[in-house]
């Protein structure tokens, strides 16, 4: 709690970037109109919420819109929590804490975005689908999928994992929970497959299609996610040095590093408006390193690093009872990226939580030092985005 009200002190007192769409759409809702803004992206589900908040506390109160979206950090926050605990009790504690203060996390837990009441919503799906309870797997799917479109793809991931729950647990009702479990997901998918068709796309409005989700674009997404993952998880990912230098004196995996070297140092490219136009070019941390990669020697020092993350993170051990779920996670991961033509870090909240909730533990004082990079960072990234010399 102390943490959110910092943050919700800490941002400026006007909308920041996607800010400026969302809460002018939930200013409109609020007035009683309902035209949905050319510049959203996503259906106005986040916005009608935040328009309830306005209703009772003025049209003009960003504050208490970012207050709503702080009580779905916390909603968040419990659901992470208690999929951790599933797996590891011990741990879950001290991973949630790390989690929530990544610096592409906690500053998203202030502002007016759909990312945080999606990630929750997930989350709280996935837990529906390892504690067997129907009901908080529906609604949670629901929600997921009513604040962000591409969470269909985490929706069957969960019903894959609820099914699996099933069938490795007693044979005396499953039967029936997976048919229910099965209407569910095939009833859901076909009346998102319906409404997309119908509006024409992923992305909320034709303005928006093209620069949103547009075929299957999304390499330099993925080779960014694992990047920005490597450079972040640094301390959790150190035990895995010794593995990597074991598997790459191999003739095999040498091979499969060059590949990988040579396909993200020629694949990379940011083509999206949102990371080449230089009117948006300095305000964002993420496009000064795109741009910097994209035009500087530093696209091969970027594909070297790539490299070194797919064998770090193939190595990174999961807990006893998650290791089947290493290579679902990562395919779902990359079925969840695959599309994405704009480069930006927020899409990597869900595939980044669930690994989270999944890893094992390492040695304490990597797990504390992980804590204290993950605080000293998200202090700094919070300090520029009030002076306002950047945003993630």
């Amino acid at each position: 709690m102390l943490v959110l009200a910092a943050l919700l002190w800490s941002l400026p007192a006007h909308p920041i970037a996607d800010e400026l769409i969302h809460f002018a759409q939930a200013q409109t809702f609020a007035r009683g109109e309902w035209a949905t803004n050319p510049g959203l992206s996503t259906w106005p589900t986040m916005n009608l919420m935040a328009a309830a908040m306005l209703f009772i506390f003025g049209a003009d109160s960003l504050l208490a819109a970012r207050v709503m979206i702080a009580g779905f950090a916390l909603l968040a926050a419990t659901g992470f929590f208690l999929l951790a605990a599933h797996f590891d009790r011990p741990s879950a504690s001290l991973k949630t804490a790390q989690f929530f203060l990544l610096p592409i996390v906690l500053p998203y837990c202030g502002l007016v975005y759909t990312d945080i009441p999606a990630l929750g919503a997930v989350l709280w799906m996935f837990y529906g689908a390892v504690m067997q309870r129907f009901g908080v797997f529906a609604i949670a799917g629901l929600l997921a999928l009513a604040f962000r479109q591409t969470n269909i793809v985490w929706l069957i991931a969960a019903a894959a994992l609820y099914a699996y729950e099933l069938l490795r647990g007693p044979a005396t009702g499953s039967g029936r929970r997976l048919l229910s479990l099965a209407i569910y997901t095939a009833i859901t998918s076909v009346a998102w497959a319906v409404i997309i068709w119908q509006q024409g796309g992923i992305a909320m409005t034709s303005q928006t299609q093209l620069d949103h989700v547009a075929g299957a674009r999304g390499i330099p997404n993925m080779e960014f996610a694992l990047a920005l993952g490597f450079i972040l998880f640094l301390p959790i990912l150190a035990p895995t040095r010794s593995m990597v230098v074991t598997a790459l004196r191999n003739r095999t995996c040498q091979l499969l590093f060059v590949g990988v070297f040579l396909i993200a140092g020629f694949t990379f490219a940011a083509t999206h408006p949102y990371n080449v136009d230089p009117s948006v070019l300095d305000g964002f941390l993420r496009n000064r390193i795109i741009f910097s990669i994209t035009h500087t020697p530093l696209r091969w020092a970027f594909s070297v690093l790539v490299a070194f993350a797919i064998f770090a993170f193939g190595f990174v051990a999961f807990v006893p009872s998650a290791s089947p779920l290493k290579l679902p996670l990562y395919a779902f991961g990359v079925a969840a990226l695959l599309p994405l033509h704009l480069i930006e870090q927020r899409y990597y909240l869900t595939l980044y939580a669930l690994f989270w909730v999944l890893r094992s533990p390492v040695d304490y004082r990597l797990e504390r030092l992980q804590l204290a990079l993950n605080a000293a960072l998200s202090i700094a990234v919070l300090i520029a985005i009030a002076r306002l010399e950047i945003f993630i």
